[in-house]
């Protein structure tokens, strides 16, 4: 049984929707912002609460906790604070959490650990910032001083909070390092074993948290990444003259500047963390080519070249996706191609190489979860593409615009918001995979927040009238 330390509960009013794996987040911004639960594969809609009341200046933001057991929603309350509410979804209660949360410019006061477990939100009286740790799974809530809001994270472990320029354990709601983090260079490793730092000449270090020393790396420069394994750090270096690369090996404890041009630029751990993705000018600026860099040989080998320039790329499983325009760079065509490679990518001849042109700016790319498809949205509609046997499709989807789209956590269904602009119609769509249908959900401004137990949730952060 979930208890909270809240100043009351009560039960909520809306319906109990059909049985669902998962539920569809959306608030309608014309109805005094009406937040709304969705079961996509009924249709079925219930009003889970209103965050305004259409005459008043409104701050609002809503979203699931991770875990998808909560909804938040957090709004204005008196004395330029922020009210937090949660909503059980489960248990149908409404529980009122504080009424003094910290107003920080449009920026909702709270952290939710990676699960769901427990959650962080802060609060201001008479300029001394409160934090509060929740845990629901042990009942537990602990209030500590912290010296600010500016910035929170999570280790992936749960174990520790970074607030502002702290290192708390959350487990016993316990300081660690005050005033010794730089918010915005401190990255845990994916094991939450590290925690990079800058020390206080300004060079990045490594804090090992199992036995609380530091390790300097003498270096002026910025933290990119961590490798997926924990094993490398990627840093920026700003000591020498041009900017370069390097990397750290915490099994070695040992540096490795990366041997590439100062004009490259090194963008992404491959996912096996044995390797890097780097981009490149080609001599005289005549295109970009995408490298990869071997962690174990130091040498490079060519993914892909063009005489345009490179933009994103995407990573899954076996395959690598690239979105490129093959003009040069001073030159503007609205035309962007996307090549999907498959391979292991050591050397251009295991590579299997397809080309698709999206005719128009593909604006947002993601893979279904359960890995089966891929979705392109283009400025022209919006795109699937089936990696077993290397087909595309265009979704007939009638509309001017389409916002980026959200697959379902089973890859069943994909939802996305579209608009007519001469008659004003927006439409929230829904994609069957199972049976390759199209519905409308809603014809009315639903604004997708995010699936109950998606990866992604949308904060709407509004600031503005009611």
């Amino acid at each position: 049984m979930k208890t909270l330390w809240v100043l009351f509960i009560l039960l909520l009013t809306f319906p109990v929707l059909a049985q669902s794996d998962d539920l569809l987040l959306a608030v309608h911004q014309d109805k005094q912002d009406e937040v709304y639960l969705i079961n996509v594969e009924t249709g079925e809609q219930a009003l889970l609460t209103q965050l305004g009341d259409g005459t008043d200046f409104v701050w609002a933001d809503v979203g699931w906790s991770p875990d998808g057991h909560y909804v938040w929603v957090v709004n204005r309350a008196e004395d330029q604070h922020q009210r937090l509410r949660l909503f059980d979804v489960q248990n149908s209660t409404e529980s009122l959490i504080s009424d003094k949360l910290y107003f920080n410019g449009c920026n909702a006061s709270l952290a939710w650990s990676p699960s769901g477990q427990s959650l962080a939100y802060f609060t201001n009286k008479d300029s001394e910032f409160s934090m509060t740790l929740m845990n629901f799974e042990n009942d537990t809530n602990r209030s500590m001083r912290v010296n600010g809001t500016e910035l929170q994270h999570w280790s992936p472990d749960e174990r520790y909070i970074v607030v502002d320029d702290m290192l708390i354990d959350s487990i016993h709601a316990t300081i660690i390092l005050d005033k010794g983090v730089d918010n915005w260079n401190s990255i845990f490793s994916p094991d939450s074993r590290y925690l990079t730092l800058r020390n206080a000449n300004n060079q990045v270090s490594i804090y090992d948290l199992v036995t609380g020393k530091s390790i300097n790396l003498e270096l002026d420069g910025g933290v990119e990444s961590w490798s997926p394994d924990s094993r490398y750090l990627l840093i920026r270096n700003n000591t020498a003259q041009d900017t370069s690369y390097a990397y750290y090996d915490t099994h070695s404890k040992t540096m490795q500047v990366i041997d590439v041009a100062s004009s490259h630029q090194v963008r992404a751990w491959t996912l096996d963390s044995t390797g890097l993705f780097i981009y490149a000018y080609l001599p005289d600026q005549s295109g970009e080519i995408l490298l990869r860099y071997d962690i174990n040989s130091g040498e490079t080998s060519t993914i892909f070249e063009t005489s345009g320039w490179i933009g994103n790329i995407f990573q899954h499983e076996d395959w690598l996706v690239i979105l490129y325009n093959p003009a040069f760079p001073d030159v503007y065509t609205p035309t962007t191609f996307v090549k999907f490679i498959r391979g292991t990518m050591v050397t251009e001849a295991e590579l299997t190489i397809y080309n698709f042109n999206a005719a128009t700016n593909p604006s947002a790319v993601s893979w279904s979860p359960d890995g089966h498809l891929l979705s392109l949205l283009a400025s022209d509609g919006m795109y699937l593409f089936d990696p077993e046997t290397a087909s595309l499709k265009l979704l007939p989807v009638d509309a001017e615009r389409i916002h980026p789209p959200f697959w379902s956590p089973d890859g069943h269904f994909l939802v996305f918001e579209s608009f007519h602009e001469n008659n004003k119609v927006h439409n929230l769509q829904a994609w069957n995979s199972i049976n390759d249908g199209l519905k409308i959900l809603s014809d009315e401004r639903l604004t997708i927040v995010g699936w109950q137990r998606g990866d992604v949730h949308h904060s709407l952060l509004f600031c503005g009238e009611g």
